[in-house]
């Protein structure tokens, strides 16, 4: 039988890693880091090896609803039911795009493309 190596991801003290749940997770392999998205509209970044905190990003509006990591560009993608894509690099926010707004009930506007 093979030995696994589990870790509990807390806030400071012990305390919830968000105030509401996660909606969310990415992976960064090459800093070993996680992102969570929640509903409290935060993504963290942990330590993979240690579920310690690095640092909370709050630029969302609306719940983080999904993350993606890009190792070839090391940024990471970020959408909200805000209805934008932000873009961050090492915590820094380095685009925001709206990405649709909802009209009427059938229709829906784009928005600008991602600039690489």
């Amino acid at each position: 039988m093979a030995m696994e190596i589990r870790r509990v991801i807390t806030g400071p003290n012990d305390t919830s890693a968000h105030d509401q749940q996660i909606l969310c997770v990415a992976y960064n392999p090459q800093r070993r880091e996680i992102f969570t998205g929640s509903q409290d509209t935060t993504i963290k970044t942990w330590l993979s090896e240690t579920g310690e905190l690095v640092r909370t990003l709050q630029e969302h509006k609306g719940w983080v609803t999904g993350l993606a990591f890009s190792p070839e560009l090391r940024v990471l993608f970020s959408c909200s039911i805000d209805g934008r894509v932000l873009v961050w690099n090492k915590g820094e926010l380095i685009q925001k795009e709206k990405v649709c707004q909802t009209k009427g009930a059938d229709s829906e506007v784009p928005g600008g493309a991602v600039k690489g």
